[in-house]
């Protein structure tokens, strides 16, 4: 049998097929990256048809109820408990790729209530109610989901993290596009902005399943399926059970020539805490850039004046404020792929000037519209210049934290750090923004 499965090594090894490092085909590849991209859309969509749907929730459908702020609130405080309880090991019952799956399930299920309760319960305070408990749900869902998503892609054949990142930076867009042609082709009555908001979260249920889907088909491959069978082998015989016998065959072949596999009985594992102490300055950053993000966005931007816009364009100010922070997030993730890049040691100097940007929205909130501090087209700016480097920085962190470390075992402990760090930095911001909001420092209307 050992001879069968060299020969089969071999022959994988020596095909005249076109393989990236030996394991998978280019034009799998190229399927992987389309599939862990909706990954990355899926994690956040839900997220994000909040963000570009956030005037229109707080203004037309539920109006002076402070809805962003407490969803806002609430999404990252849930967020924060999620990544508590993954710390203390209480939610480790599946492995990432069943928690993938499950939770993209879950996920499908929540923004479909969402979608229910904003058609049948807006303008009411038990509609703002449900919306706040379900974001909650959806929040502790991603920050299971997120961080599991990440450590599915470091320990495939070739990493997947940038193609996540990638697809949360590229839900925004959607979600913003989306709304953008929505709004503009449907009436700006009570009617026209449900079927928008709905509309949006329909869509957030179907890209959630079909992520549910993707996600299960990588156990239909046989270089993603050695992975899976990897993290399974105290059950390896239950899995294989389930596959075709070609699948079964192509595993005992990838298995052999994987490097993953080799590798594992070879490589020293370092402890969680000598992995964040390899990687304490990216881990810094991760957490500032979404610190200061969330405190300024997405609820104190929302609250800043447009003048001379007719009433049917009352919401485009706020939708181009949130689709300028998606497209400049995104663009902001491409820079280092341009050669313009922060060396390691020298990122904490970008996010941490970036605390700058806290008093400069508070002042934007006040500032006359008719100089150039108040005018919309510096307002628009400095929301491009909040999102380019928060994309910039979140990417390059992303990038040199598992890449401090060498071996595959302590990379995965890094971009689950990363991702930890990252939801921990939102929550923070978002409890900043209460406190300054509470303490007089934002002004909201």
């Amino acid at each position: 049998m050992r001879n069968k499965v060299r020969r089969g090594s071999e022959l994988l090894v020596n095909s005249e097929n076109p393989f990236i490092g030996y394991i998978i085909p280019k034009n799998e590849r190229i399927y992987g990256k389309i599939m862990f991209n909706i990954f990355g859309v899926a994690s956040l969509f839900t997220w994000n048809v909040y963000l570009s749907c956030c005037g229109i929730l707080n203004r037309d459908l539920f109006p002076n109820m402070g809805f962003i702020q407490y969803i806002q609130t609430s999404y990252m405080t849930s967020v924060l408990v999620g990544n508590l309880t993954m710390v203390m090991g209480l939610t480790h019952l599946f492995d990432p790729h069943r928690c993938t799956v499950m939770l993209n399930c879950m996920g499908a299920i929540q923004s479909t209530i969402v979608a229910i309760s904003i058609w049948l319960l807006f303008g009411s305070f038990s509609g703002c109610l449900i919306n706040i408990v379900v974001t909650a749900l959806v929040a502790f869902s991603c920050a299971i989901l997120i961080p599991e998503t990440f450590t599915l892609a470091s320990i495939m054949p070739e990493n997947f993290c940038l193609d996540v990142s990638f697809g949360q930076g590229l839900s925004g867009v959607i979600t913003f596009v989306l709304t953008f042609i929505l709004d503009m082709l449907l009436p700006s009555t009570i009617l026209g902005r449900r079927i928008l908001v709905t509309t949006l979260f329909i869509m957030s249920t179907i890209i959630s399943l079909t992520a549910a889907g993707l996600a299960q088909t990588l156990t239909k491959l046989p270089w993603s399926y050695s992975v899976i069978a990897e993290m399974r082998r105290s059950s390896i015989y239950s899995l294989e059970s389930s596959l075709p016998r070609t699948s079964r065959i192509s595993y005992a072949e990838s298995a052999i020539s994987a490097p993953i596999s080799i590798e594992s009985e070879y490589n020293v594992e370092y402890s969680t805490f000598k992995v964040s102490t390899l990687i304490w300055q990216q881990l810094y950053n991760i957490f500032m850039t979404f610190l200061v993000t969330l405190t300024v966005f997405p609820t104190i931007c929302t609250q800043w004046e447009a003048f001379n816009i007719p009433e049917r364009y009352s919401n485009l100010f706020t939708i181009l404020l949130v689709g300028i922070f998606h497209l400049g997030d995104i663009l902001g993730r491409y820079l280092p792929r341009f050669g313009i890049f922060i060396p390691p040691s020298f990122l904490w100097v970008l996010t941490t000037a970036r605390l700058a940007f806290i008093p400069l929205y508070a002042h934007l909130k006040s500032a006359p519209t008719t100089n150039i501090i108040g005018s919309i087209w510096f307002k628009f700016l400095t929301q491009f210049l909040l999102a380019l480097t928060n994309g910039c920085c979140a990417y390059l962190a992303f990038i040199y934290g598992p890449d401090a470390v060498y071996q595959r075992q302590n990379k995965e402990k890094a971009s689950f750090l990363l991702a930890i760090y990252n939801v921990v930095g939102m929550t923070a911001g978002s409890w900043l923004m209460n406190l300054l909001i509470w303490v007089g420092f934002f002004q909201l209307n």
